[in-house]
């Protein structure tokens, strides 16, 4: 059960960053997984901060914004994901 749950944690937070990066409606996935805006960019800040060493997202209110300095190191961490 824990890997199931590690497995859904990682690909959600993922699956949120790519609609980020990408522009697309990434309000949706949250809500239809029952998510808070602060907390994905807190987790995704958090997998990303020991490679970064920074938060790579913002959140206001409802809204979270890519920190655009880091756009392509971010895509590179991701490229490596799926290599």
């Amino acid at each position: 059960m824990f890997f199931l749950q590690l497995y859904f944690f990682l690909s959600i937070n993922l699956k949120i960053l790519k609609y980020i990066i990408a522009g697309k409606d990434y309000k949706q996935l949250i809500k239809s997984n029952n998510l808070f805006t602060s907390i994905i960019t807190d987790n995704i800040n958090e997998i990303f901060f020991e490679e970064i060493g920074d938060n790579i997202l913002e959140c206001e209110g409802d809204e979270i914004y890519l920190v655009e300095d880091y756009r392509e190191d971010i895509l590179n961490i991701i490229g490596e994901i799926y290599e």
